[in-house]
């Protein structure tokens, strides 16, 4: 028995030209929309990428002064004079040449012990970047160095080197802050107890051969996200939010209102007010726990200030026979673990873009990690590329994290400006000033530095390493192994010690001649 196609002899030939037409027609729709998703997963980040590497980029380590009395509030000031950055490409810069916003890095380093503040920026940048920091604090020093990411090996694994790092992402969305630096101060003395301080004085305790890096990578933005925490705000209290239609009710809601004109013809008018209130959200501010008026109250704050699209990550690698988890790693978490408040806000490492693996090739995956986030390190990827998108912070947040220390802070090795040494008094007796003078000869003398490539230099045992070798709050060690001006590094300490010099002079003068010492209260 054949098949019968009468069926489709009978019918009109209109109808196979509009099916045909509608399959034309969905797979033009179909095509257009694969277009569409290469062009912004493939090209348009090739281009911008591409727009990013034609810039040349510099970077500048800064020597914090030695009696630094500001509060974070100034480094907020640094972070609001480079929003001014930003440049508001057009959409055909944007779709047709790739243009997008130049990054920023803000970066604490610790190379055995000796911590260093780093920024990253477009060259073009340079000048706002020295004023914005001149601006807030005038005796710091500023010099170019070269980059330190090329201190350790570019693949792993390595027969000599290990390495842990991880993308640093929120716990909750990005419009809930953080615990920032007015939390951290007394409520009567108004002390500030820096959160700097566990964060610097882990990173001192590093020793040969081991290294531990934060990256902070901002991107100035105009970003509506405001719109994101107003939002949240209006969902905490219980009003309702209006939401963008998706493609399946712009097609019904159409024929979804033709019914509800019908039903309501009828509905009488009591029934239709009555259905109206119970749609009604009740606003419910009063009935607020004082708990969740906080919160409402932070994220309003936070959106009171100007914030960047922000990546942070942190690596800590070292040599395989100083390497250590629990120095290096742990004590890095457990000091960022500061800024976490359970209602509010804190940092966790990205699901995704850390150092572990578990179960299946472990090995191999273990290695895949490890050399993308360090390409996304070195690279200082921001809004284009890694497989993380950017979050929000504003300047109170970033200038909690990524500050300068004040004066309270006895992390030994940040570089400081400045650093005073003093001859004893000399009313001491000359046994004592001989045991003081043995002191202070190794201990804060500048020409011993740690070797991490010379093995006579650092001991076998990082533990070996003691804690008055490393109080030397006047090392140059930084500088003297990445500057790229030398002779430019050795004229400023020359004047620096020239300087000190005069001032250790000028109070040798006026001890012997029985004036008043200069730090004296008036």
């Amino acid at each position: 028995m054949g098949l019968d196609f009468t069926f489709f002899n009978q019918l009109d030939p209109r109808v196979f030209i509009i099916v045909a037409a509608s399959l034309i027609g969905l797979f033009s729709v179909l095509a257009l929309f694969f277009f569409i998703k290469i062009f912004f997963w493939f090209y348009l980040p090739i281009k911008q990428k591409k727009f990013i590497d034609s810039y040349d980029y510099i970077l500048l380590a800064i020597d914090v002064p030695k009696e630094n009395y500001q509060s974070p509030k100034a480094v907020e000031s640094i972070f609001t004079t480079l929003s001014g950055a930003y440049s508001g490409p057009t959409k055909k810069e944007i779709y047709f040449e790739g243009r997008v916003q130049l990054p920023f890095s803000f970066e604490i380093v610790s190379i055995e012990g000796y911590i260093q503040f780093l920024v990253r920026t477009p060259a073009i940048f340079r000048d706002l970047v020295e004023a914005a920091v001149f601006s807030q604090y005038p005796n710091a020093n500023i010099i170019e160095v070269e980059d330190y990411v090329n201190s350790i090996p570019v693949e792993f694994p390595d027969e000599n080197y290990n390495l842990w790092g991880a993308e640093i992402y929120p716990i909750k969305k990005d419009v809930y802050p953080i615990k920032t630096y007015p939390m951290f101060e007394h409520a009567l003395s108004q002390e500030l107890k820096d959160p700097m301080s566990a964060l610097l004085e882990t990173m001192s305790r590093l020793g040969p051969g081991e290294q531990s890096w934060v990256q902070i990578v901002i991107t100035p933005t105009m970003e509506d996200w405001q719109a994101r925490a107003t939002a949240e705000v209006k969902k905490l209290i219980g009003e309702k939010v209006k939401k963008g239609k998706t493609i399946g009710e712009i097609i019904t809601d159409p024929i979804l209102n033709l019914f509800d004109m019908a039903a309501d013809t009828l509905v009488i008018q009591s029934e239709k007010e009555s259905r109206a209130t119970g749609y009604e959200q009740i606003n419910k501010m009063q009935n607020l726990t004082p708990g969740e008026k906080n919160i409402i109250t932070a994220i309003q704050n936070k959106m009171s200030k100007v914030a960047f699209l922000t990546k942070i990550r942190f690596i800590y690698s070292g040599r395989k026979e100083y390497y250590s988890l629990a120095r290096g790693v742990s004590g890095f978490f457990g000091s960022f673990s500061q800024f976490n408040s359970l209602d509010l806000n804190g940092f966790k490492p990205h699901k995704r873009n850390k150092t572990t693996a578990s179960y299946f090739f472990v090995k191999r995956r273990l290695a895949k990690k490890q050399n993308r986030l360090l390409r996304e390190y070195r690279e200082r990827i921001g809004v284009v590329g890694g497989i993380s998108r950017p979050f929000i912070m504003n300047i109170e947040e970033l200038a909690t994290i990524w500050h300068f220390p004040d004066i309270q802070v006895k992390a030994p090795l940040v570089k400081k400006t400045e650093s005073k040494r003093a001859e004893p008094p000399v009313e001491l007796p000359s046994q004592v000033v001989a045991e003081v003078e043995s002191f202070i000869e190794p201990t804060f003398g500048t020409n011993q530095q740690i070797d991490k490539f010379t093995e006579s230099v650092s001991p076998a045992d990082p533990s070996e390493v003691k804690d008055d070798f490393k109080l030397d709050l006047e090392s140059t060690y930084f500088e003297e192994r990445f500057a790229k001006n030398k002779e430019l590094l050795q004229e400023r300490l020359a004047r620096e010690k020239n300087k000190q010099n005069q001032s250790d002079q000028a109070k040798q003068a006026n001890q012997k001649s029985g004036s008043a010492p200069d730090n004296l209260p008036l």
